[in-house]
């Protein structure tokens, strides 16, 4: 790791780039718990992308109140150079320093492919084999090699040239954990306040509703029909949990049929899922799948075409929940505004994720939704992204239901892009909360 001096300009190569992904934290407490772990000196974030540089070298003590610049990302903000490129760059000494973007972000040493494209001190043969890993990691995809290097499919490109394109985006600072003391206090004295507040209503609330039961007792008024809070529902999280470990088992390819989708519905009490295979191999036929299947559970197996097959399956045993188990502990619309929605906004980084309005549950036949006492409020929710996300469900509520599942598995190369890849998850189900 090192930072070179152009044109007033200090850029700094060699950076250990790293994802962020949680669906409870920031993405900069995220970063600064990163930095204090690696004890880094100067980091890259910038509080939206999913994504952290890291500095570990020593700062000479004329930069620490000079700004630097994390090369790679300056390069990512270089006009006509395409989302895949690499900055190549021969120093005074022969060595090479090279940085690296792949669909538009850096690339390092802890994203999904496993190599470092920020590298310092590389020899020749070094620099020729990074980019050929480069060009592998691409694919089908087109990349751009710029620099000063001696080959032949190099873009001059000088280092004042990308000093030129370093910006306030591109700007790194030191992780200093002392400046949010401060707000750290104030936020405890409010927590402080808010708790003194609550219990003194919580104490009024209920020296009232003493002195006023037995006006509310007579009265009888409505509540959600019992058979709406005892409907058994699937939990979100216990299911896709289950649902994942019962997938990996399931066989790709069977007597030249290969898998190409599932679909699972949560149809209670027998959930189902319809594996879809598609024929791969001249010599496949539906008796070929059948003496091969290994599905000892499978209900139905039927020809939808001369292409295609389906598999009927019944989901493992998943316990079940009611909303009458919940109620004590169910969330008000708020709140799950603040946790829930929350929780879908920081996936949208990963995942496509959408929430409908809140409406009424359980009313009553008959009964308009403002005449129930305490009214139970549902809001259906779909995300639709990479599988490799499947971790962040397990974070969810526990008022989170789940309606349906799919997955889609597909031929063409891995895309390692945060919202894209060969198997794409798409969930469905509902959220509850008090109105």
């Amino acid at each position: 790791m090192h930072i070179i001096t152009i044109n007033g300009k200090h850029l700094a190569f060699g950076l250990c780039w790293k994802p962020l992904l949680s669906a409870t934290e920031s993405y900069e407490a995220l970063a600064l718990t990163e930095a204090d772990k690696l004890n880094a000196t100067l980091i890259w974030q910038d509080g939206a992308t999913p994504l952290i540089g890291l500095y570990h070298g020593i700062l000479p003590t004329p930069l620490r109140h000079q700004p630097v610049y994390a090369a790679a990302h300056v390069l990512s903000t270089v006009p006509g150079c395409g989302p895949n490129a690499l900055f190549a760059i021969r120093d005074q000494a022969g060595t090479h320093s090279l940085c690296g973007i792949f669909h538009g972000r850096p690339w390092g040493s802890a994203t999904a492919s496993g190599k470092n494209f920020d590298k310092v001190g590389l020899s020749s043969a070094e620099l020729t084999q990074l980019i050929q890993q480069f060009v592998e990691l691409c694919g089908d995809h087109d990349y751009t090699l710029l620099g000063n290097v001696a080959l032949a499919d190099c873009n001059p490109f000088q280092l004042t040239e990308l000093a030129r394109f370093a910006g306030p985006t591109s700007r790194m600072y030191q992780p200093r954990r002392s400046v949010f003391r401060p707000y750290m206090l104030w936020l405890v004295i409010a927590l402080g306040m808010a708790s003194a507040l609550y219990t003194g209503y919580t104490h009024w609330h209920n020296k009232r509703a003493a002195t006023t039961a037995p006006t509310l007792a007579t009265a009888q008024p409505p509540v959600p029909s019992s058979t709406a809070l005892n409907q058994p529902l699937l939990s979100a999280p216990a299911t896709i949990s289950a649902w994942f470990e019962w997938a990996k088992a399931l066989p790709l390819t069977v007597g030249g049929w290969h898998l190409r989708r599932i679909d699972c519905t949560a149809h209670l009490p027998a959930p189902k899922c319809l594996l879809n295979y598609e024929r791969k191999l001249p010599q496949a036929t539906p008796q070929t799948f059948v003496e091969a299947a290994t599905h000892h559970e499978a209900e139905l197996i039927d020809t939808v075409s001369d292409q295609y097959l389906q598999v009927s399956m019944a989901l493992p045993s998943i316990p079940t929940m009611s909303l009458q188990q919940h109620l004590p502990n169910l969330p008000s619309q708020r709140a799950l505004r603040l946790t829930f929605i929350s929780q879908l906004q920081r996936m949208q980084q990963v995942a496509e994720t959408k929430i409908e309005n809140f409406r009424a549950y359980g009313v009553p036949a008959g009964m308009p939704p403002s005449a129930l006492f305490d009214s139970i409020q549902s809001a259906a929710w779909e995300i639709h992204g990479p599988l490799h996300n499947i971790a962040l469900f397990e974070a969810f509520p526990a008022s989170a239901s789940l309606t349906q599942l799919s997955l889609t598995l597909q031929d063409s190369h891995p895309t390692t892009s945060l919202k894209a890849s060969s198997l794409m998850l798409q969930v469905k189900g509902d959220i509850y909360a008090r109105d």
